[in-house]
């Protein structure tokens, strides 16, 4: 895993150089193995490498052809570099390094990124520099497990791995938008190191950008919900389900040993839940000394069912304690990395895993990212099945016909339940991504409308959902809270072969007999207690008392400054923070980030603060 920072222009300027420095120095984490700036044609493209495959000189970046007229800046892993090796041979392609980056480069070069791209199975974001057609290429990943931001300055355009990067170009600052602050706190899943952020954009997932003569040509090559055939969906004549539990077992054991490929020691996060135990179990089974990592958060249960699964595997689980004075002092460094606040208090946790692992000499850890969303494992997909079947099933048939008619129309506006553990706020639904969510939920109930019945389309919609609503700000937190400690995570259940398999699901193999995650917990079994496989998932819960009391940072703060609350307001607020554990997290999260950003406060100076604060405290 590596660090992106490139300036973009007409001409060279002699400082250019020096800016890029200053844009790596401000990632440095993501890339402590080396370092290097390639300029000409305009262009200054930096790169900071972490080491993971081929970690010798052959490898780094940025890396140029023989002849010079491409050059790559990549930040991620391929795992089928390989095959697509063995082709580029055939082909009459000659290689230098055994890693993938030089056959990303070749790719790329020889046969064009818009072949190319689609063919890479992993995660990565890059950029390219075909010097042939004066062409600069931007790409991340399918489901953008990788980031790339850019921002346009002063006719140049900037581009990196984080945020922070822009922000440490000497002319360039990201503004803060508060006029975006609220519309945040109503639904904080939303990323908010972008809804925040003036004047910057990230390259969505999937996306294939071209640049060239002034102008950016922007696609998608990979894209939900068009990358779902209905059709397939639905055809007759589909495997049986024990067939499909064949299947899947083989993939995503095939995808667990694609993910162990490295050259740097490699462990696993195992939080004691269905899906990180299962990855853990089959790598377990490749590498027989694997070492395995959980974070021990107050005694919240997640460590002694790792340690459960570790005994059953006979694996070391390494536990990572993490009381209240660790956690706020994780917390100011890691809305740092997070470049906004953060939407989870668990991303401390992640990040404690991460150091720890770091510390122990490993740069590679494997999760169990994805699997929810792809395989139906949260709550509310569940709740979204039942929702529909209320008008489908015995109860259905007691309702009038014009009350039938009125609960269809309800639930096909608002289609998916909340995913709010007290059932909240629609209307936090209603205004997020800017009024978006809504609608994008009915385009995707549309789009399979072949499936039968409703509520196994609206389930497989409400997945499909999430692998944007959900998935994206986990896959950010994930980056950013690994690579902080310089670790590659890698996720088994993101493998192309994988999402293409879950996309296509047929109706009963999300939920099946009253069991989420059905297909997931039918291989799990066979490698796994009973008890983990089928626990009811608790999602790392981080104690409210780790926080309790921290709302006295906002007396006074920049956030009452800009939304200009009243005395009236304050003592509402107090009441609120009373009611709801989350709302003081999320607004002590959004002061931190504001004070770093306009208070130019220390992340260490922030950490002091929150240990000084009585546990609790009222609003002045």
């Amino acid at each position: 895993m590596c660090g992106i920072a490139a300036i973009i222009a007409e001409e060279t300027a002699a400082d250019h150089r020096r800016h890029v420095a200053a844009m790596l120095d401000a990632i440095s984490h993501r890339g402590p193995d080396g370092r290097d700036i390639w300029q000409g044609d305009g262009i200054t493209l930096g790169h900071c490498r972490l080491a993971i495959l081929d970690t010798s000189a052959r490898a780094a970046q940025p890396l140029a052809t023989t002849d010079a007229t491409g050059i790559l800046a990549y930040n991620g892993e391929i795992y089928n570099a390989g095959p697509l090796r063995e082709l580029l041979k055939a082909e009459g392609c000659v290689f230098e390094s055994s890693g993938d980056t030089e056959v990303v480069l070749q790719a790329l070069h020889h046969w064009g990124p818009e072949k190319a791209v689609p063919l890479f199975n992993g995660m990565f974001a890059l950029a390219y520099w075909d010097r042939r057609h004066a062409s600069l290429w931007l790409a991340r990943d399918r489901l953008g497990i990788k980031p790339l931001a850019i921002a346009r300055h002063d006719g140049v355009l900037l581009i990196a791995s984080e945020i922070k990067a822009l922000n440490a170009h000497p002319t360039f600052s990201g503004l803060v938008r508060t006029g975006m602050i609220a519309r945040w706190l109503g639904e904080p899943r939303v990323q908010a190191h972008l809804l925040i952020a003036e004047g910057i954009e990230e390259l969505p997932p999937g996306a294939l950008w071209r640049c060239a003569a002034g102008q950016t040509s922007k696609s998608l090559y990979f894209a939900i919900p068009a990358a779902v055939d209905p059709d397939r969906i639905v055809a007759p004549g589909r495997a049986p389900m024990a067939s499909l539990v064949s299947a899947f077992e083989t993939l995503i054991r095939e995808s667990t040993l694609a993910h162990m490929s490295s050259d740097a020691p490699l462990a696993s996060m195992c939080s004691g839940g269905v899906d990180s135990s299962l990855i853990t179990a089959l790598a377990r089974r490749a590498m027989p000394d694997l070492v395995a990592y959980v974070a021990d958060v107050g005694g919240t249960g997640e460590a002694a069912a790792a340690l459960k699964v570790g005994q059953h595997l006979r694996t070391e689980i390494r536990q990572v304690p993490l009381d209240r004075d660790a956690f706020l002092r994780l917390w100011p460094e890691a809305v740092y990395h997070a470049d906004g606040p953060l939407f989870h208090a668990s991303d401390m946790a992640l990040m404690a895993v991460a150091k720890a692992a770091s510390r122990d000499g490993f740069k590679v850890l494997l999760t169990g990212e994805g699997s929810d969303e792809l395989f139906g494992g949260y709550h509310w997909h569940m709740a979204t099945q039942r929702r529909w079947r209320r008008i489908e099933g015995l109860r259905g048939l007691f309702l009038t016909p014009r009350r039938r008619e009125r609960v269809r129309r309800q639930l096909e506006r608002l289609p998916f339940a909340s995913p709010w553990p007290d059932g909240t706020p629609h209307a936090r639904v209603l205004v997020a991504y800017g009024g978006q969510a809504a609608p994008r939920q009915r385009v995707l109930m549309r789009h399979l409308s072949a499936v039968r019945p409703a509520s196994e389309r609206a389930l497989a919609a409400a997945c499909l959902h999430d692998l944007d609503a959900h998935l994206r700000w986990l896959l950010h937190r994930h980056d950013r809270m690994g690579m902080s400690a310089s670790i590659e995570m890698r996720v088994p259940y993101l493998e192309n072969r994988l999402i293409d398999f879950a996309l296509h699901l047929p109706p009963g193999a999300r939920i099946r007999h009253g069991r989420e995650k059905w297909l997931v917990k039918s291989v799990a079994a066979k490698y796994l207690p009973d008890s983990v496989v089928h626990a009811r998932k608790i999602g790392f819960p981080v104690p409210a008392t780790y926080w309790k009391g921290c709302e006295g940072m906002l007396a006074n703060g920049h956030l009452e400054t800009i939304l200009g609350w009243t005395r009236q307001e304050r003592n509402a607020l107090a009441e609120d923070i009373a009611q709801d554990r989350f709302l003081a997290f999320h607004l002590v999260g959004l002061e931190l980030w504001l004070g770093q950003r306009l208070g130019a406060e220390t992340p260490d100076a922030q950490a002091q603060r929150l240990l000084s604060m009585p546990s609790i405290v009222a609003l002045q």
